[in-house]
């Protein structure tokens, strides 16, 4: 879920903000791993699913091109190296 969230953040936050294919989540989600087109877009499915239930609902928007974090939510990157 991390890397999800750290994916959808970055897009959120490039100029100009950017939706993300569910192909460029999987891969970002589960780098390196080898699964069919269904199953990654079952994990896919099962883990925004389980985003939106702990309270990204209003902000994680999703169509046919792509997800991204809707644009009246504020983001701000923070490099976990410096904590």
């Amino acid at each position: 879920m991390r890397r999800l969230l750290v994916a959808l953040a970055e897009a959120r936050h490039a100029t100009p903000p950017r939706q993300l294919t569910a192909l460029a989540l999987i891969e970002r989600g589960w780098p390196g791993e080898r699964m069919s087109a269904d199953s990654g877009r079952n994990r896919l499915h099962v883990m925004l699913t389980r985003m939106r239930n702990l309270g990204l609902r209003s902000v994680l928007e999703g169509d046919d091109s792509g997800y991204s974090f809707a644009d009246n939510l504020d983001v701000e990157l923070v490099d976990a190296t410096t904590r």
